[in-house]
């Protein structure tokens, strides 16, 4: 197994996600223009907080794992809901090359992890690393029109702004606990990391 860096992208399109701003002023029942500027920065705190917190992308961007050199799989993170781009390499000219992606197959190790392996009869190329490193490719996370988002996620991020918007009054000098109990129950599918 190879261990790689990993390198978070730019969000692709105009980065909407399955829940959106009005979904969760909604659920908290806040109407008008009220608080919006509080709101869309707890909404988006929110949304980095969960995928720091369980090392996935929840909303679409792009990813690139970068490893000193080729393994038995290459294990990529915050690969959830991806689909892979490019796996590229350097030849002992110092050339890029573009490994072809029909010589691999993914596997899902946990819900954020997945491991790039060869199909039967391919092998790894040689890797001179002297002229740089191997680059995996992909894009991660989900869009607006993505079927496939899970609404556990959205329900997390729905409840997370509303306590932390709950917390915005708060005085008390009592330590208050950033990620509730309810938010962990739904993201409990997602492994912490």
């Amino acid at each position: 197994m190879s261990d790689g860096t990993l390198e978070l992208g730019a969000v692709e399109g105009d980065g909407i996600i399955g829940v959106t701003v009005a979904d969760v002023k909604l659920n908290m029942r806040v109407g008008g223009d009220y608080d919006n500027d509080l709101i869309d920065g707890l909404f988006d705190a929110g949304v980095a907080a969960l995928e720091r917190m369980y090392g996935i992308c929840i909303v679409r961007r792009n990813v690139k794992m970068v490893f000193v050199e080729f393994g038995d799989r290459l294990v990529l993170r915050r690969a959830n809901n991806m689909v892979l781009g490019a796996i590229n390499y350097f030849d002992a000219f110092g050339v890029e090359q573009h490994f072809e992606l029909d010589g691999v197959r993914t596997e899902h190790d946990m819900t954020n992890f997945v491991s790039v392996k060869l199909r039967k009869g391919f092998s790894w190329p040689v890797h001179y690393g002297e002229f740089g490193e191997i680059s995996v490719d992909y894009i991660a996370g989900w869009a607006a029109a993505d079927d496939g988002f899970d609404k556990s996620i959205g329900q997390a991020i729905k409840l997370l702004v509303a306590d932390w918007y709950k917390l915005k009054a708060d005085t008390s000098e009592t330590k208050q606990y950033a990620i509730g109990n309810g938010v962990k129950a739904l993201m409990g599918g997602f492994r912490p990391i």
